[in-house]
């Protein structure tokens, strides 16, 4: 759940088996659905949500930005095997991303990457851990 400007954002195991994205008031009245495979993990900066789809629906390496004012969505990294985490602040104007790349030679563990983009979904950066897991 995550809670910006009177909205609150959460998302409900739907029966067919994905996880759907709901907007609502405060008291939780007036629920709209928002995102079809918005996995439970998510940030709202700058009227963008930022998310990645549940894990097994495939699209659990792609971290989507969802723009609420016009409706459109884009992806802006795909390169994780394993999401971790998405990461906001009021003092910045970027948006992180926590996850695990399986390791392209399929010869070792996996590795722990940390992107980040601007909160329009623009500049993108990533710093690779090759060798070095955050949970070792």
């Amino acid at each position: 759940m995550y809670v910006k400007n009177d909205t609150v954002y959460y998302t409900v195991y739907s029966d067919t088996e994905t996880f759907v994205l709901y907007t609502a008031d405060l008291d939780l009245k007036n629920p709209k659905k928002l995102i079809e495979n918005c996995y439970s993990d998510f940030a709202v900066k700058n009227n963008k949500l930022f998310y990645h789809g549940a894990p097994s629906s495939g699209q659990g390496e792609t971290i989507m930005c969802y723009d609420l004012d016009s409706g459109e969505s884009k992806p802006v990294y795909d390169g994780f095997s394993a999401n971790a985490c998405i990461i906001t602040a009021d003092f910045s104007d970027r948006v992180f991303f926590l996850g695990e790349e399986t390791n392209p030679d399929n010869t070792a563990d996996p590795y722990d990457v940390i992107a980040s983009v601007r909160s329009d979904g623009s500049d993108l950066w990533v710093k690779k851990f090759e060798g070095e897991l955050f949970n070792s």
